[in-house]
């Protein structure tokens, strides 16, 4: 409604974030603590599944900045770089709860 008043998503409430991400692991945690297998995977399958998105917007970003202002692309490259590395995490902590499940 007022267009001269931009401001980013409020990352902390948005499950597309970073933050939303690392809530569904925080979230998949107590699951494992509390040995709701079920949940947990759940849980880390849709951080994946964020992280992915994420990491792709941050590689699309950089492409496009690319050329144009290399300190925003180098900073986009970053993230998605930080982002991949939090899909590695999702992964192995999802492999481990199937693992407790006996399952591949």
């Amino acid at each position: 409604t007022q267009p001269e008043n931009v401001r980013p998503l409020n990352e902390q409430n948005s499950l597309l974030s970073l933050q939303g991400g690392q809530r569904l692991m925080s979230e998949a945690d107590d699951a494992i603590a509390s040995e709701n297998y079920d949940l947990a995977s759940q849980k880390l399958q849709e951080a994946r599944q964020i992280f992915n998105q994420l990491s792709n917007f941050y590689s699309q970003l950089a492409a496009s900045f690319s050329g144009i202002d290399n300190r925003l692309a180098d900073d986009q490259r970053t993230k998605a770089l930080d982002t991949s590395h939090m899909i590695d995490q999702a992964t192995y902590q999802l492999a481990l709860v199937h693992r407790a499940l006996n399952q591949p």
